[in-house]
């Protein structure tokens, strides 16, 4: 059964309206003794949480009976559950299940006002002393089921759920402090982020072409439409787009060019084969499934454990790979397969490469095998050296793993927030965060400098980076203050804060790791002949990390860059791991090809 909010205002329910201005008025009036002598005392006065309509800032008065100590006759301690859904139509509704003493208010309640002989038929639903929504009831709803529907949107829809599902909450929310926080990002370091990431793509377009002529355009056209329906359903989701989030996008452009590269050059191998055009296509999308369906599959279980089992910035990475994973699949495999049998049917060919191209890439042939000794002894070298590194010097922490000190700053003309983190930069530490804070002269530094176990309580340290923000914010004033009125009078606030994610992902991080090997383990070893694949896979997967990190202790210090180990870091570290898994299963899967064809055949 249902109960349904309808789009115009109830009269029985709302006794008047008001704008915004004239609240505080009424409210005084209300409030007089004679005045509420006046009124039954099973009747409350309350206002609508929203104006009536968009746009207006007119509010509406209910007239709300309860009963006569003037508590509602039902909490949200009897909602068991609340969820969006939809109505019969397809719009936004919100579906709400009851205990059992609350069906059966829940029923009484409705009976009334379904059968109110003054056509009331409202039940208000009512939070810290505003009525958030105000539905008419149909008819007398029983079981404990019920749906509110009518003029909500999406976000109306779920707002109204998390309403029902607080339940009763005594205590109301205080805010005692509200504030308005920039990107950590400045507009000139994302504009070059999107550049940098549009040059990428072109670069991938132009290589695609020039590698592929005519297929390579059809790969770049089946990489746009994965990039579509990725953004489309981040956005549909509500997504929120963070850096890991990105570095998962990235990922995603890699993998889906992979596929279309390893599609490409299974045709081309069909074709010098003698395969007539027609055959060489079907054989070339069937024999690069299995590469392209492991190396995704091992792929999706490390996101998907990410996913379940990660914390903090390794979720955006997960959702956004995840859903990446799915939409690369469609676009690379199937999308240009049709487009590929369009074309054969319409009696065209394709060509797949370029006599350039072919010759300075046909016939290269590195003996990977033979020089494995040469690969051995440099990655030995580098792991043992990184390693002992990571056990010695540790790495350069972010604030995020070590916490640090926060200081809000006010300038006297608008803040470059670029320029200033150049400046604290270099009188500080690399790595030191600016925001935007507020108004446009007032900024957010946050940073590490001198703040570790020893350090983190010393009145030295705090006098010594305060002074090193006055010095490097000096250039930015139009009228520099003295110290003292520096302190005094352009220092909002400053907060020591703690470590806000390591022991989280320190902790999850091993979790997350143990289980991921795991199951990739698991899986190449029933989809590989030999244990030995799986085994070559996690310890080409250790290798791959512990190399990376251990260049990042290594060279922290020496670089004129920072190697801070901070979230961003976090997503590229996931990156390169991605790809080699990918990477990994593409070469296995040629091997376990060539194993099937020529058993015989010695191994190396």
């Amino acid at each position: 059964m249902n109960i349904n909010q309808q789009g115009a205002p109830q009269e029985g329910c709302i006794v008047g309206y008001a704008e915004a201005k004239n609240m505080r008025l009424i409210n005084e009036y209300l409030g007089y003794d004679l005045v509420k002598a006046s009124f039954r005392k099973d009747l409350k006065l309350i206002w609508g949480a929203k104006p009536t309509v968009e746009g207006k800032n007119f509010y509406a008065l209910y007239a709300i009976r309860t009963t006569m100590s003037g508590e509602a006759q039902l909490t949200g301690e009897a909602i068991t559950s609340s969820q969006r859904e939809s109505d019969q139509f397809g719009k936004p509704g919100i579906g709400m299940t009851m205990s059992a003493q609350g069906a059966a208010i829940w029923e009484r309640m409705t009976d009334q006002a379904a059968n109110d002989p003054l056509r009331n038929k409202c039940i208000a639903i009512v939070l810290d002393n505003l009525v958030q929504s105000a539905p008419r009831v149909s008819n007398k709803i029983s079981g404990g089921k019920s749906q509110i529907t009518g003029s909500f949107t999406i976000e109306e829809a779920l707002d109204m759920a998390n309403i029902l599902n607080s339940g009763k909450l005594e205590a109301p929310a205080k805010i005692i402090q509200e504030e308005l926080v920039g990107p950590s990002l400045g507009q000139e370091t994302i504009n070059a982020g999107l550049f940098s990431l549009l040059i990428g793509i072109l670069v991938i377009f132009a290589f695609m072409f020039l590698n592929y002529q005519f297929g390579g355009l059809i790969a770049d056209l089946a990489l746009l439409f994965n990039l579509l329906f990725l953004m489309g359903i981040l956005a549909s989701f509500h997504a929120t787009l963070t850096l890991p989030g990105i570095a998962g996008i990235v990922l995603i452009i890699g993998a889906a060019v992979d596929a279309n590269v390893i599609i490409y050059e299974r045709i081309k191998e069909e074709l010098k084969n003698g395969k007539n055009y027609a055959t060489a296509i079907k054989e070339g999308f069937s024999h690069s499934y299995s590469a392209i369906i492991d190396a995704n599959v091992t792929t999706l279980i490390t996101s998907l454990t990410l996913m379940f089992f990660g914390y903090g910035p390794v979720k955006g990475f997960a959702v956004t790979l995840t859903i990446g994973i799915i939409t690369s699949l469609f676009t690379a495999v199937m999308l240009t397969k049709e487009f590929y049998i369009m074309h054969m049917n319409k009696g065209k060919e394709v060509k797949f490469g370029t006599a350039i191209m072919d010759k300075l890439l046909g016939n290269v042939n590195f003996e990977f095998i033979k020089k494995r000794n040469i690969a051995y002894i440099v990655s030995m070298i580098s792991i043992v050296v990184g390693s002992f590194s990571i056990a010695t010097r540790g790495f350069d922490l972010g604030v995020d793993f070590k916490g640090g000190r926060s200081f809000v700053v006010s300038l006297d003309k608008a803040a470059d927030a670029p320029a200033i983190t150049t400046a604290l930069d270099q009188n500080l530490e690399l790595g030191t965060q600016v925001k935007s804070y507020g108004a446009e002269n007032q900024l957010q530094i946050t940073t590490s400098y001198l703040y570790d176990d020893k350090n983190a309580q010393s009145k030295t340290s705090d006098s010594i980076v305060i002074s090193r923000i006055y010095e490097s914010l000096k250039p930015f004033y139009a009228s520099v203050p003295t110290f003292e009125d520096f302190l005094r009078s352009h220092v909002k606030n400053s907060v020591k804060i703690d470590a806000t994610i390591a022991d989280d992902i320190r902790k999850s991080s091993v979790w997350v790791s143990v289980i991921a090997m795991t199951l990739i383990f698991v899986y190449i070893w029933i989809r590989f002949p030999k244990w030995q694949f799986a085994a070559g896979a996690i310890a080409a997967l250790i290798h791959d990390l512990f190399f990376t990190l251990g260049i990042f202790s290594l060279f922290k210090g020496i670089m004129p860059f920072s190697l801070e180990i901070n979230q961003t870091i976090i997503a590229a570290v996931l990156t390169i791991l991605g790809y080699s898994t990918n990477d990994t299963i593409v070469i296995f899967d040629r091997i376990r090809e060539y194993m099937g064809l020529r058993p015989n055949d010695n191994l190396e």
